[in-house]
């Protein structure tokens, strides 16, 4: 019977490895599909956030806020008043075809 016992014991050993191994091996893949999802939720998120602020910056006419500022400085030329409130992106806060020049 001892016999019997060793090979069953020489049977299980390897058994007990290869799924030792093969744990470990789910373990890892878990731990790396966790940070896919982690990195792609902060993708997603940076993704929202740029859409929000580009969604900001438009104006009713259609025209992006940023845009219209530059425009408006570069009609007014350089050292205007209408210049430096572009640049420094100030001003009244209202722009587009209703502001009074």
């Amino acid at each position: 019977m001892s016999t019997g016992l060793r090979l069953a014991e020489s049977r299980v050993e390897p058994a007990l490895e290869k799924q030792a191994l093969l744990q470990a091996q789910l373990e890892e893949q878990l731990r790396d599909k966790v940070l896919h999802e982690k990195d792609l939720s902060q993708q997603q998120m940076q993704s929202d956030l740029d859409k929000a602020d580009l969604s900001a910056r438009r104006v009713p006419g259609g025209c992006c806020t940023r845009q219209a500022s530059l425009q408006k400085s570069d009609r007014a030329g350089p050292g205007s008043e209408a210049s430096t409130e572009a640049e420094s992106g100030e001003g009244s806060g209202r722009q587009g075809p209703h502001r009074e020049a």
